[in-house]
């Protein structure tokens, strides 16, 4: 497939939404939703718009981030700094696109999602490594997490509670704990947004597939030594593999979360509860969540919940496609 981006009027439009997508990227309000405008391009324009869009999208925050980085003073590690700035639009862009490439040979759905995540932790992870391997980058990002320290201090009335040492540790060890995971979470929010907003008529469609969502029993044990392993981390040093552990068990928490709503959808259905009575038992949940305690057990509730598919029939759709 041949993309021109110059001479040719059709590509005016992907172009701009690829403009609107780095705009959402450089507004932090909106950073987590800079996939959506590019989603429901492919929604309704199809797959060669949305490469234009992608590419144009992609151009322009290399480029922006680039001006901002030389604007700095001249630090060591610049180049894996700009490298890390370049390559973390590109792994999301990259993920979109396997999400909606109709490629014969991808796999399913679910699978797509794992195989982002992955190129992901490959592209990524070995770039982070290289970033704080050099004194003036790691320097530099020390130095967000001292503003950020700061504000939080700030707004506590001036008064710490830990040391700022403290804080970095923890904020490093979570982001590295989280980081696959969050990019899962982004990726696949911005997909199912794009999609539901972009398919008009089908949004229905797109909202009861929920239904049918079922974690595939080759991911089961996986799932299990992955959240024996988070256990074992509260416990013991893992060293390295906690953060393997923990991305992995999180990302399972999510899957089997997801299924533990559907499974919950369809008991909906079955009973033919009203409009109301599922408005108020989803705000129900959600009000939970903002509750210490109750919110535990929301997060681990829904997951086991979808688990326990496995040993209880559910009747949900019986011989319905794996995602």
């Amino acid at each position: 497939m041949q993309l021109r981006l110059g001479g040719n009027r059709d590509n005016i439009g992907p172009v701009l939404t690829g403009l609107l997508s780095a705009l959402f990227y450089q507004l932090g309000f909106v950073l987590f939703l800079f996939l959506v405008p590019l989603q429901v391009l492919f929604e309704r324009k199809g797959e060669r718009p949305f490469l234009v869009a992608s590419i144009a999208a992609w151009t322009a925050i290399t480029l922006v981030r680039l001006f901002e980085l030389r604007r700095m003073e001249a630090l060591a590690g610049l180049g894996a700094l700009s490298g890390i700035d370049i390559a973390v639009p590109a792994v999301f862009l990259f993920g979109l696109w396997v999400m909606n490439s109709r490629h014969p040979q991808l796999p399913s759905t679910l699978y797509r999602l794992l195989l982002s995540m992955l190129v992901c932790v490959v592209v990524l992870v070995p770039g982070a490594l290289v970033l704080l391997s050099h004194e003036g980058a790691r320097g530099l990002v020390t130095e967000q997490f001292r503003m950020v320290y700061d504000s939080i201090v700030s707004a506590g009335g001036g008064v710490a509670v830990i040391t700022f040492e403290e804080f970095l540790s923890m904020s490093g060890n979570f982001l590295a704990s989280s980081f696959a995971f969050m990019y899962l979470v982004v990726l696949s929010s911005n997909w199912v947004l794009g999609k539901v907003i972009g398919s008009g008529a089908e949004r229905a469609l797109a909202l009861r597939a929920l239904v049918r969502f079922q974690v595939p029993l080759q991911l089961t044990w996986p799932a299990l030594f992955s959240w024996a392993g988070m256990l074992f981390s509260l416990l013991l040093p893992l060293g390295p593999l906690r953060f393997v552990v923990w991305n992995a068990g999180l990302t399972a928490l999510l899957l089997y979360g997801v299924q533990g709503i559907a499974i919950i959808r369809h008991g909906f259905e079955k009973r033919n509860l009203s409009r109301g009575a599922r408005t108020l038992f989803v705000g129900a949940m959600v009000l939970s969540l903002m509750i210490p305690g109750f919110n535990i057990l929301v997060l681990i509730g829904v997951p086991l919940l979808g688990i326990s598919e496995l040993w209880i029939n559910y009747h949900r759709f019986e011989g319905a496609e794996q995602p």
